[in-house]
Formats: C-alpha cells, structure tokens, sequence
C-alpha cells in the first residue's frame, strides 16, 4: 500500500496533472499521501468504528 500511495500508482488516474484542472480529480496531495503513510508506519490501525459510516447492505 504504501508503494502504491508513494508512487502515484493509487488512487487510480488517467489525466496527466500539469494538462488542466479536474472536477474529478482523485489523485492524492502531498498532505494526503505523507498521512496515509505515517499511519501505514504506525501500524495502520483501526479507528473508532463507532464513527464507522454504516456496512453496506
């Protein structure tokens, strides 16, 4: 997960960034990237699943 998150390799994306602004743009920031990977190092723990959106049907 985390060579997937560090490469760019996910979340999957098929405009290349510098071409233009994207109204459905998924690519992960940097931010976004560097906190996926610390809780990966952490040891990518649950959280409250209390606030767990509901299981699907």
């Amino acid at each position: 997960m985390r060579d997937a998150v560090t490469s760019g390799y996910r979340p999957p994306w098929h405009a290349d960034g510098p071409h233009g602004t994207f109204g459905n743009d998924r690519r992960l920031s940097d931010l976004e990237q560097s906190t996926i990977v610390r809780w990966i190092d952490a040891g990518a723990r649950k959280g409250d699943e209390k606030k767990a959106p509901p299981k699907p049907v």
